[in-house]
């Protein structure tokens, strides 16, 4: 429901703001005072193109933006699937600015245009002479007829059931091609696992292990030199550092009771000869164990090449790398080497989901064929109410071979106004205020049924007037009981059924003219439908006539 409308700098339009019933909503004025202009500035937030010239201060920015409640449309997973936060209420925006750009926002968030347009074109269906028909949409048609055959839910269910076995079709191409692909490559990808397994690789941290063997085995005639000169210095020279040690303990030992400093000094002597006997074994051990071994050295060097020349190829800097490699090698050898059993598994699947979605599809269309008379009848009918006696509606179900998203139907509406004229295809119907009457009709089987967009009707006084205007004006008023409508007119006895009565009218400030909305209050509202009666200014006749006008479309 559209709350309220903001409009700024559009046109001859400086700035308004209206607020709306959600009921009926009526729009008069004079020719020229503006009407066409406000529908204008509302079609920007429908995702109508924009236009430089439709800055009326080419200095500013033009601003319209829309309050709409949202609380009753299923429209929460569009704002999920655009990233855009949800509110009950929705607030869209159009600005232009002076360099002709134009920008558009829900809930103060940038969105491209088609996001805004397929958002509200679920709010607000503009039925402006020669503009596109909600009812054009075939999805809708087929909706309306799914909703009075009862079987919307089923056709919900039918929806994504279908939706998953193109999935699954999808899935299957997908598999079938790849494996084509795949088996030519098969030899390939057991050359590369053979290769990567020959190796043997368990451990994460063999490279590092085997780099540090490499180290010791390379350097080892000056690993060993060393290693016996330590050993010399310590234990095994003439005058090794651990003799001369031993003998200067034994010589502190002897003044260690003249005072505690001396004591220490012995104590701490003695620990490092410890240590030093300690290093010196384990330099002898270390020693015993080291051997010359060209045979372990060549190993290790052509293990480590090859380990180097695996990461390489394959783009890792690792062992662990290298064993991530083998397991998705192995995943795709399996998948390959399995893919005729996977293949034959998922078309046994589809065929299943096919046979059931045919039968559903089925059952959908012969109910679906039997309310289409009564659409067609009760339609008709309505539109002889509203002046269209010769009106009529015809509703062709065609039933395709291949299954589609609405199983294997697809519709059109076909419309004949007068009579001995041929049914032609509803988008091909020229006369707005047809198309807006036979919205009207359509609307009213719906009352109540289920949640319709904001329906703002331009011209649907065309070519009427008299006892068919007031019961076009009683329609519109049973609808608004359940939609929210906003009506352009310019015919009193639809006029005289509104909630709120806004009035369009001109005024100068400043050597320029301006484009105003007020609403009326119900003064106002007898003495406009008094002006629309007799002219200006309304007689005390044509007041009266007004009073009776308004006290007889409201009983």
């Amino acid at each position: 429901m559209l709350e309220k409308l903001h409009i700024r700098n559009y046109a001859i339009i400086d700035r308004l703001e209206i607020e709306f019933s959600d009921n009926l909503n009526i729009i008069t004025g004079e020719t020229g005072a503006g009407k066409s202009i406000l529908l204008g500035a509302l079609g920007l937030i429908l995702g109508e193109r924009a236009n430089l010239s439709a800055l009326r201060d080419n200095s500013r920015k033009c601003v319209v933006e829309g309050t709409f409640d949202v609380s009753s449309y299923d429209v929460i997973s569009f704002f999920e699937e655009n990233d855009l936060d949800y509110d009950i209420q929705a607030i869209i925006r159009r600005e232009i600015t002076p360099s002709g750009k134009s920008r558009a926002f829900i809930n103060d968030t940038p969105v491209p245009l088609t996001t805004l347009k397929k958002l509200t074109e679920q709010l607000v269906n503009l039925l402006a002479q020669h503009q596109t028909l909600y009812l054009n949409d075939k999805q809708f048609q087929l909706d309306i007829v799914d909703l009075l055959s009862e079987q919307t839910n089923a056709a919900n269910s039918f929806r994504k059931e279908f939706k998953i076995y193109q999935q699954n079709c999808t899935r299957l191409a997908t598999l079938e091609q790849n494996a084509n692909k795949q088996a030519s490559e098969l030899d390939y990808i057991k050359f590369q696992l053979e290769e990567l397994e020959n190796l043997q690789l368990s451990k994460i941290d063999e490279q590092k292990e085997i780099e540090t063997e490499l180290q010791e085995l390379t350097n080892i005639d000056t690993i060993q030199s060393i290693l016996n000169e330590a050993n010399i210095v310590l234990a095994d020279g003439e005058l090794n550092l651990l003799e001369q040690l031993i003998n200067l303990q034994r010589k502190t030992e002897k003044i260690a009771d003249f005072h505690n400093d001396y004591k220490v000094f012995s104590d701490r002597i003695e620990s490092t000869i410890f240590e030093l006997q300690d290093i010196a074994n384990e330099i002898v051990l270390k020693n015993d164990t080291l051997e010359n071994n060209p045979e372990r050295l060549s190993f290790l060097q052509n293990r480590l090449d090859a380990i180097n020349r695996l990461q390489t190829k394959h783009q890792t800097s690792s062992v662990e790398g290298l064993l991530s490699v083998i397991k998705q090698l192995q995943e795709k050898k399996f998948t390959i080497e399995n893919a005729d059993y996977s293949i034959k598994d998922l078309k046994n699947l589809i065929s299943g989901q096919k046979a059931k979605l045919a039968e559903s599809a089925n059952n959908l269309s012969v109910k679906r064929q039997a309310v289409l008379p009564i659409i067609e009848k009760r339609t008709d009918k309505l539109l002889t109410s509203l002046g269209m006696e010769n009106a009529k509606l015809k509703i062709q179900l065609l039933k395709d071979e291949v299954l589609g998203i609405n199983g294997f139907d697809t519709i059109e509406w076909q419309f004949s106004a007068n009579k001995g004229m041929p049914f032609v295809a509803l988008k091909k119907v020229a006369s707005g205020g047809e198309l807006s009457r036979l919205m009207l009709a359509i609307q009213s089987i719906l009352a109540g049924t289920m949640a319709m967009p904001t329906i703002i009707f331009d011209e649907i006084d065309t070519g009427i007037s008299g006892e068919v205007a007031k019961k076009v004006g009683r329609a519109l008023k049973n609808l608004s009981q359940s939609h929210q409508l906003i009506c352009i007119t310019h015919l009193p006895q639809i006029a005289s059924c509104s909630e709120h009565h806004y009035f369009v009218y001109k005024q100068d400030k400043a050597q320029q003219t301006y484009s105003s909305v007020r609403r009326l209050n119900e003064t106002e509202h007898i003495h406009e439908i008094g002006q629309m009666i007799d002219g200006k200014p309304p007689g005390e006749t044509a007041l009266n006539a007004a009073r009776d006008l308004v006290k007889e479309m409201n009983e």
